[in-house]
């Protein structure tokens, strides 16, 4: 019993109590009495488990969360290029002045030619997505 006392003093109440507990415990797994060796096992067992548990939560505590799209810059939903003389460049330009600007930007192609930038929203005439807020 001396043995036993002296080798679960080096773990934590919580694993103690795991593995000593009926409902938990190694009584469960084990024929009883168990050896020290089967005890300072399982203790450890059960240590990695919760070190491992917190690590995971740890991990997912510290990311940062997507930011919203209003904290996205100008242009990020645009993917569509409308080249300056375009039929429908006009009506997308008066659009876009109404518009979130995460929906459109004014840039240039590839290729050189000035134009804007607008959503797949904007040139297949959908209504905007209301102030960008999700």
């Amino acid at each position: 019993m001396i043995s036993l006392g002296t080798i679960l003093e080096q773990f934590p109440d919580e694993v103690i109590s795991y593995v000593c507990m009926p409902e938990t415990g190694i009584q469960r797994r084990l024929k009883w009495p168990p050896a020290i060796s089967e005890v300072v096992d399982a203790c450890e067992d059960h240590r990695a488990f919760l070190e491992k548990q917190r690590a995971t939560k740890r991990e997912f505590q510290e990311r940062k969360p997507e930011p919203l799209l209003r904290q996205r810059p100008p242009g990020y939903m645009a993917q569509v290029f409308v080249p300056y003389g375009h039929v429908r460049y006009e009506d997308l330009c008066n659009r876009a002045a109404d518009a979130d600007p995460v929906w459109w930007k004014y840039g240039k192609a590839s290729d050189g030619r000035d134009g804007i930038w607008v959503s797949h929203n904007f040139w297949n005439n959908l209504p905007d997505v209301q102030g960008a807020q999700s």
